[in-house]
């Protein structure tokens, strides 16, 4: 006989039998903002502080932080707007690589480099400036749902998803394309009043085929 039940009798509600059953969450949980809400976040952010460039390059290039540590100046054309990545080690791994940066992401890069921000940096501290942030009307978000966020933005406008995992750095994107559908229909809206200007550009119109050798002048035309 079970304490419950010999103290209350037989009626006594089960604590055992009687706990809801677990439910497994799912394992990406979508934590994208977007870029305007970012951009406010660091706002709030010290001018002219190390936190701030850091958290603009992450805003802008997507990286996580581990792999922006690794990063040097001497990795970084400026002339092609190329990064030299090191090797990532997470889930299936990615060669190091030159991966290009996104224009803004390449004027984040040159605020980094005259504030002499390479190398490493301590995690927590970089999470407690985007933390304190957080309020007033914004949320409060991780460091690495900066991310999620430049992931979202990017695969509204990116529709090689090979394109999309080398800008990224990583072997599966459904983790950050989960909350893209809803950002590429804005961007569809908004190009449908300008359709065939890629044309008289001299760029392939959306749907047309890009070759593998054209995958990074893809990665420039649509977010640059």
């Amino acid at each position: 006989m079970a304490l419950y039940t010999w103290k209350h009798g037989k009626s006594a509600v089960n604590v055992v039998r009687d706990v809801p059953p677990y439910k497994e969450q799912s394992k990406h949980q979508l934590r994208h903002q977007p870029l305007l809400t970012i951009a406010k976040l660091i706002r709030r952010v010290r001018v002219g502080s190390k936190g701030r460039a850091r958290l603009h390059v992450l805003m802008w290039t997507g990286w996580p932080s581990a792999l922006l540590k690794s990063v040097k100046a001497t990795d970084v054309n400026w002339q092609t707007g190329m990064v030299r990545l090191a090797a990532r080690q997470k889930g299936k791994g990615m060669p190091a690589a030159w991966v290009p940066v996104v224009p803004r992401g390449l004027l984040a890069l040159k605020r980094l480099d005259q504030l002499k921000a390479w190398g490493a940096f301590s995690n927590s501290s970089l999470h407690s400036v985007l933390h304190r942030a957080g309020g007033k009307g914004l949320p409060t978000i991780r460091v690495y749902d900066l991310r999620h966020s430049f992931a979202t933005w990017a695969a509204a406008r990116i529709k090689d998803d090979r394109a999309l995992a080398e800008l990224l750095r990583t072997n599966s994107i459904a983790r950050y394309t989960e909350g893209s559908v809803a950002e590429r229909l804005k961007v569809a809206i908004a190009s449908a009043s300008t359709h065939g200007v890629s044309r008289v550009l001299g760029y392939p119109e959306q749907g047309e085929a890009f070759g593998e050798t054209s995958r990074k002048g893809l990665i420039y035309w649509l977010l640059g």
